[in-house]
């Protein structure tokens, strides 16, 4: 990794490009002399891997980092990353950066230093003094036991040691475990001051320059020894580490040395790159063990086994090299003119066009035995070196799809015949740097060459377009290929790829299904046995099993060989994280792990866990190639994308990929008051029962496209997936309540839960005293209204009561009769469909207005109790109530029926007859996930209600309810009116009265949905859209049932 040498190439002498016409005497005696030369598997020469960049992360003005003048960065102990700037320190949550400055409490905005304290929060050193972040607020000396140090310059020094420094300008250290209390390390003499220090927790070693030499204390006294003659030396010491091995590392402005222990004499270190002077000086130690410090222009580091640089060429942005840091996570930092962080856990690198490559996509991979890493684009092949990757001659222009080296060390290229080609096959001869034409004959090949694999030591197997399956068998007038036909496939079947199976034979995926060959007969997987059975690809497993990927079910599948037939053995359920996507390739690694290269990146697959490596890992894209795929011995893999190559160095990787997690920031009810989580919880006040929860991942590693998932136990117990990093839970009712958050991957693993715990008190008048109070002076004023009344009555003019009453009845039945002419129904008194003509514009406007604010900021205007759900509702079987009690007992009925739903519903909603039978209700300000559980309760006080019709009879009646609600695509409020809601609302309550009525239905549209798509089809073929997914229906029948057979158009309104 970040490492450069150098390989040597050599041409083989009489190498011809493609196209070139050769002895094939010649050929042949050079196939014979490279069979005789022993060979066998050589390790790569070290440092041998090509150069590649490296994925970086970018926080700058947009996420909040508001100073681009970065100084010094930290992560505490929470996981919090602090950066230090020249106006104001900040500190990532999440996505975001948040600012403190002197208005917060620091003593001055420039940060000049920073340092991990324990066992939490930081320390930060100012321009006007030090102070400490105790995990909620700064604290000065005087605030944490040193009086009089206060606006004092200090030193926090990284492990728990502080300098602090004296009114008469000498310094006095300290250190601490646990931050509480401060031992003095008495016995530093004072001279010139410290240069810099480092404080060891671990061994309780305080190491320091002093213009006269080093100072170490070893937890009981100092110890002082001189590093060079002359004094401009001590004074040149601008940082000091010790790392893990105990060894000192120390820092000049051109210079850098070690120390394998205090005593030992100081090491020269030979650096990649010439050391000058900078800003800033930093020295760490990474997770691998390398010391990495920076320069003028680029980051570098040293290690045991050699030393590299990490700079522009590298992928580092071009500012990115001032500041340097590696967290408490192992995941290293760099600042500049912002803050960038390593992906990929400083495994992963990439390298496309850039870097050298002939093309973008990259269709075949393999590292030959010489160490060399060859890549097949479409625009040629290319080997890679640490310079950068070099076209081979001769092969430019040329989709290069299949690689194969044989035992001779010969690497076979396949590639797709055309500029002048006459066949699909070259050759590199071992170390060469050529590729040569190579004429096949045998049968005739006019596609391209798509996989190849080992069959022999004097053959191996090909796979091409319009031919199928092939045996090359090399000679000296080039290769003679032989058609090797599978039993019950077509004649020329597409083969996508060919496995050997470590024991002479050879599992086969293809358009056609699945094969093995064991080196003597076929076994094939019948047809039927999947609904489809074209394969994109196979990893052996053995000769007895192996996995194939299905090409359009997005599904991993196992087969099993037994005797002359291949068996299904398991498929991959759909909710698996490989069956979220296409899969182009296997593959897998000494140590059982399997690959995939899919169309969302790799996917790595041990032991029932799936890690996903995408731009997470700071890939440059996420689509991968077919085929492209390779892994290393080490366990290091190679995958070709669509826009270059990733290669992932596996085998130095420290921890599996893990959700993050969750810290919660903020804790806040309805009146702006902040909550600690105390035991049993903090109460909440009735007036305040609003709660607000803030909350960000915790720590580095993995951070990338990973979510959130949220409940409220007490008011929900299902998980709820969320991208935002703020939770609101209005209106609570009183109770105990629990808010928990934890992270989620792509993978749908999640982490642990964060949970805050709290209770909102009752208010005072659903108190049991207060309500037996209530009832007490309820009581008495009944008592008194009565006499009162009674008073009132014998005292008043009878006159004026007779006119004042004759009036008013005059009005009001004036008024009464203009409503019932206009607006109300003359049967049932409810409103009729006039009245909604004009009252929905308003109501139509008022929820898209509401609908596109919350779409604007970014969050979902669901569930937030501020939907609109219209349900239709139409009595069954009404005409045997008039044809067998006639219509004055079906006018009662109709009365009756209105009486009952109004009863049932709310207030606020709007009842209003639709005409006949049929009843319209309007319910506002609800949330459309719970309209099944109204439309319910509906059905059941209708068929509950038993109608005494004039004689003494008695009747019942049962109602079909249909709803939508409005708008009906959250996402595109605009798209349909509630007339539109409506007719689907009509077409549901026919769905349910073609199943036998008495029930209700409704549907719910599952996520963002093309409009202009479905804007026909929602009007007249509901029942196509649900059939084809589009549109989830909840029903009180059985799902999908009420939907069969619907094939009548709906109302037109």
């Amino acid at each position: 990794m970040f490492q450069a040498t150098s390989v040597e190439h050599r041409i083989a002498p009489g190498a011809r490009r493609p196209g070139a016409s050769f002895p094939f005497a010649v050929f042949f005696f050079l196939l014979i002399f490279l069979a005789l030369v022993p060979s066998g598997p050589a390790a790569a020469p070290p440092g041998a891997d090509p150069a590649m960049a490296f994925g970086f992360k970018g926080y700058g003005l947009d996420q909040g980092l508001t100073s681009p003048s970065i100084t010094t960065m930290v992560q505490d102990l929470d996981g919090f990353l602090w950066v230090g700037t020249e106006d104001g320190l900040f500190r990532l949550e999440g996505k975001r950066f948040r600012r403190f400055g002197t208005e917060d409490g620091l003593p001055a905005n420039n940060i000049e230093a920073l340092s991990l304290g324990r066992p939490r929060g930081i320390w930060a050193t100012t321009s006007k003094g030090i102070v400490r972040w105790d995990g909620r607020r700064f604290l000065r000396p005087g605030g944490f036991g040193f009086p009089g140090f206060d606006n004092r310059p200090g030193l926090a020094v990284p492990g728990g040691a502080i300098i602090l420094s004296h009114f008469e300008a000498k310094q006095r250290f300290f250190s601490s475990t646990d931050e509480k209390s401060f031992s003095e390390l008495k016995g530093l003499p004072w001279g010139g001051g410290a240069n810099c220090a480092f404080f060891d927790a671990g061994r309780n070693f305080l190491l320091v320059s002093l213009q006269e030499g080093l100072w170490a204390w070893d937890g009981k006294a100092w110890k002082s020894r001189v590093l060079f003659d002359d004094a401009e030396g001590h004074k040149d010491i601008r940082m000091l580490l010790v790392d893990r091995a105990g060894r000192i590392w120390i820092r000049l402005t051109e210079r850098l040395y070690r120390l394998e222990s205090f005593e030992a004499p100081p090491v020269a270190v030979t650096v990649p790159e010439s050391l000058s002077m900078v800003n800033h000086f930093f020295l760490v130690e990474d997770a691998f063990g390398r010391v990495w410090t920076n320069t003028a222009r680029n980051l570098i580091w040293v290690s045991e086994s050699g030393s590299g640089v990490l700079g522009e060429r590298q992928g580092l942005p071009p500012t990115g090299a001032f500041v340097l840091y590696v967290d408490v996570q192992g995941t290293l930092w760099a600042g500049g003119d912002g803050v960038f962080k390593l992906l990929g856990d400083s495994l992963w690198s990439w390298a496309t066009r850039k870097e050298g490559l002939p093309a973008d996509v990259v269709w075949s991979i393999c590292r030959t035995r010489d160490g060399r890493v060859w890549a097949g684009t479409g625009g040629g092949l290319a080997f890679g070196t640490p310079e950068g990757w070099r076209l081979v001659p001769g092969t430019g222009r040329c989709q290069i799809l299949s690689l194969y080296e044989d035992a001779g060390g010969t690497l076979w290229v396949g590639h797709e015949p055309g500029g002048g080609r006459t066949t699909g096959l070259m050759s590199v001869p071992p170390g060469g740097t050529e590729a040569w034409t190579v004429p096949v004959f045998g049968i005739e090949t006019r596609g391209p060459f798509f996989t190849m694999a080992s069959d022999s030591k004097n053959s191996f197997w090909i796979s091409a377009a319009e031919a199928g399956l092939l045996r090359a068998f090399p000679g000296p007038a080039g290769v003679r290929v032989e058609k090797f036909a599978v039993p019950g496939w077509i004649e020329e079947p597409f083969i996508t790829k060919i496995d050997p199976d470590g024991a002479g034979g050879i599992w086969v995926s293809s358009d056609q299904g699945a094969a093995h060959w064991n080196g003597r007969d076929w076994a094939v997987l019948p047809k039927g046995t999947l609904s489809d059975q074209e394969m994109m690809s196979v990893l052996a497993l053995g000769s007895e099993s192996a996995w194939f990927a299905l090409s359009s079910g997005k599904r991993l599948v196992r087969v099993r060989r037994e005797g002359d037939a291949l068996r299904l053995a398991e498929l991959l359920p759909a909710s698996h994280p490989l069956s979220q996507s296409l899969i182009f390739a296997l593959a897998a690694d000494p140590y059982g792990v399997i690959w995939a290269a899919t169309a969302r990146g790799l996917m790595r697959w041990e032991g029932g866990r799936v890690e996903r490596y995408g731009r997470n890992a700071g890939f440059p894209g996420e689509d991968c190639a077919q085929n492209a795929l390779w892994v290393e011995p080490n366990g290091d893999v190679w995958a070709g994308l669509s826009v270059g190559l990733v290669h992932g160095a596996m085998n130095l990787r420290r921890e599996p990929q893990t959700p993050p997690g969750v810290v919660l920031l903020e804790s806040k009810d309805g009146q702006g008051r902040l909550l600690d989580d105390a035991d049993p919880g903090p109460t909440v006040s009735w007036p305040a029962r609003t709660m607000a929860f803030r909350y960000a991942l915790r720590g580095s590693r993995w951070t990338e496209g990973v979510g959130f998932q949220v409940r409220l136990v007490g008011m929900e117990e299902a998980w709820r997936n969320t991208d935002v990093s703020e939770a609101l839970f209005p209106g609570l009712d009183a109770g105990h309540y629990r808010f928990e958050v934890r992270a989620v991957s792509t993978t749908a693993e999640t982490g642990a839960p964060e949970s805050f715990s709290f209770r909102i008190l009752a208010p005072w008048w659903r108190r049991w005293w207060s309500q037996l109070g209530g009832a007490l002076i309820l009581a008495g004023a009944v008592v008194l209204a009565f006499r009162r009344r009674t008073a009132i009555l014998l005292r008043r003019n009878e006159f004026l009561e007779s006119l004042v009453q004759a009036r008013t009845s005059e009005l009001e039945k004036a008024n009464e009769a203009l409503r019932e002419a206009v607006l109300i129904d003359p049967l049932t008194g409810l409103y009729n469909r006039r009245y909604l003509t004009l009252t929905m514009p308003e109501e139509e406007i008022r929820l898209r207005r509401m609908f596109r604010s919350y779409l604007q900021k970014g969050e979902s205007p669901l569930n937030r109790n501020e939907d609109l759900v219209l349900f239709l509702g139409d009595l069954d079987f009404f005409k045997r109530i008039n044809d067998e009690f006639g219509h004055a007992a079906g006018d009662q009925v109709i009365m009756e029926t209105a009486r009952v739903l109004r009863t049932a519903s709310r207030t606020a909603d709007t009842l209003v007859r639709w005409g006949g039978e049929e009843f319209l209700l309007v319910a506002k300000r609800t949330d459309r996930t719970k309209a099944h559980l109204i439309a319910e309760k509906l059905c059941r006080a209708v068929r509950d209600h038993v109608s005494v019709l004039p004689g003494g009879a008695t009747t019942g009646c049962k109602i079909t309810i249909g709803f939508a609600a409005f708008p009906i695509l959250e996402q595109n409020p605009e798209a349909f009116t509630w007339e539109d809601a409506l007719q689907v609302a009509d077409q549901c309550l026919y769905a349910v009265k073609r199943a036998g009525g008495d029930g209700w239905a409704g549907i719910h549209t599952p996520g963002p949905l093309d409009s202009v798509e479905i804007l026909s089809r929602l009007r007249m073929d509901l029942a196509g859209l649900v059939r084809e997914g589009f549109i989830r229906v909840q029903s009180s029948f059985p799902e999908g049932s009420i939907f069969n057979g619907l094939g009548a158009p709906p109302k037109k309104y």
